[in-house]
């Protein structure tokens, strides 16, 4: 992919990696837990930008799924090199499968030069894994849930809420045979929207951590967390008349 997007018209595109990044040592994130690991710093590509736009796979998980949240365990770096969510051992919180305990993606949706520069939020749906290890086939990569019905999902979520979008990323998923077969966690634990609960009600969530934006600040709300009423209609608050809450707006008829 790096070859690729880096010649013709794409030349002078720059990919930044744990190989190549440079660590902030300015910026080091401090998490709202107590973490005994390495200090995990932020590249400097992310501190010096003036805006972030981010751009996940919408796909299963062996914890449950990974959407925009989890995009951002790529987005910092550690003092030893490790790969990032190692070093503090932050998957240990995706792994729990519990509600209402403390989570490390809150804290990165909440940091202020990650979720708080960040602009847009894009799932990336043309062809959905149903975990991160799985081969991408026929069989297991067509939705059979509407509007798909044995199709491709091929489509494209986008928003400038990030918890909206991971919301209905999860509404998606966890209503989609082809993932929930092939996906212990996602068909069975609710725990793995733990993320999104915090996130949603910040600066009160229910496990009683105070998550700040890394730089002193308590965060404040990050988004709007609700379900969809029906898996065929697929509505949200703002769908059915009311102020406030999630629209879905689908921009293609089924």
């Amino acid at each position: 992919m790096v070859t690729l997007c880096s010649q013709g018209t794409l030349q002078g595109v720059r990919f930044v990696d744990r190989g190549n990044g440079v660590a902030d040592e300015t910026a080091p994130i401090l998490w709202s837990h107590e973490f005994s690991g390495s200090v995990n710093y932020l590249p400097t590509c992310v501190t010096e930008a003036a805006y972030l736009i981010n751009l996940a796979n919408l796909k299963g998980h062996s914890y449950g799924m990974t959407l925009c949240g989890k995009n951002h365990f790529g987005s910092f770096l550690n003092g030893n090199r490790m790969r990032p969510p190692e070093g503090v051992n932050l998957h240990q919180w995706l792994t729990k499968r519990e509600i209402g305990v403390y989570s490390p993606l809150t804290d990165l949706m909440a940091n202020a030069n990650l979720g708080g520069k960040t602009m847009l939020y894009i799932l990336d749906a043309l062809i959905c894994a149903p975990s991160e290890g799985a081969s991408i086939t026929a069989d297991n990569a067509k939705w059979q849930q509407a509007p798909f019905h044995g199709n491709y999902p091929a489509s494209i979520l986008i928003s400038q809420d990030p918890v909206a979008i991971d919301s209905v990323g999860a509404d998606f998923l966890r209503n989609e045979p082809s993932v929930t077969s092939r996906n212990d966690a996602l068909r069975e634990e609710p725990a793995v929207e733990n993320y999104l609960h915090k996130a949603g009600l910040v600066p009160d969530a229910p496990s009683g951590t105070a998550y700040t934006d890394s730089q002193g600040k308590p965060a404040l709300r990050l988004g709007v967390h609700e379900h969809w009423n029906h898996p065929a209609l697929r509505q949200y608050s703002r769908n059915l008349g009311k102020a406030e809450g999630i629209e879905f707006i689908q921009l293609l008829p089924s």
